[in-house]
């Protein structure tokens, strides 16, 4: 009895497998390359300004980090504020740019070595640095995204302490001067304690 299919379509079929599992096999190479979702879609920019811009990718990634720290400290965030959570989200982003971008050298420096001073203090407070780092998890933010963060958040703190010294330092005289014009203000009035014995 003769087959049904000749030997050529059994080695076409054979053909179209191997392809069909080679493809397979590329896409999921490109899947675990693309562990982002921001690697798989474009990344649409959602404000710009002088000198920097924030993508949708940036935004989420900043909101589902607040989301999730916010349920791990059993305060979750209620569905309706979603968008008033996203603006004021965006707000900071924008506002840390801005910030960041005014930075010198030295400020830039020595943030980062006092985030690095922080963190270190901070892992030693765990039993170890992966207990640390699964506490992290727990919040939503991996190490990586942790330090990023902590050391844009310390140049920021650089920078606006020198801002504040440099604009807001008051002279000893004019304080005197103050003082001797506003001493009404400085002044406690009389008072009296009453006990009861």
């Amino acid at each position: 009895m003769k087959s049904p299919c000749p030997k050529s379509c059994f080695i076409l079929l054979m053909t179209a497998v191997f392809a069909m599992a080679s493809q397979l096999a590329s896409a999921q190479a490109t899947a675990r390359k693309s562990n982002d979702l921001s690697d798989l879609f474009s990344d649409v920019i959602v404000a710009k300004g002088k000198g920097f811009e924030i993508n949708r990718s940036e935004l989420d990634n900043a909101v589902i980090t607040t989301k999730a720290n916010r349920v791990s400290q059993g305060n979750p965030i209620p569905a309706y504020m979603n968008n008033e959570i996203e603006a004021q989200i965006l707000d900071k982003l924008v506002t840390t740019k801005i910030i960041l971008l005014k930075a010198t050298k030295d400020q830039a420096r020595n943030g980062k070595l006092n985030a690095e001073v922080f963190l270190k203090d901070l892992i030693q407070q765990h039993p170890s640095q992966e207990a640390f780092e699964r506490q992290l998890v727990s919040t939503g933010m991996a190490l990586d995204y942790f330090r990023k963060q902590l050391f844009e958040q310390a140049i920021v703190k650089e920078v606006i302490d020198a801002d504040l010294k440099a604009g807001y330092f008051v002279p000893d005289e004019k304080a005197r001067e103050f003082y001797q014009t506003k001493k009404e203000a400085f002044a406690i009035p009389e008072r009296a304690e009453l006990r009861n014995i």
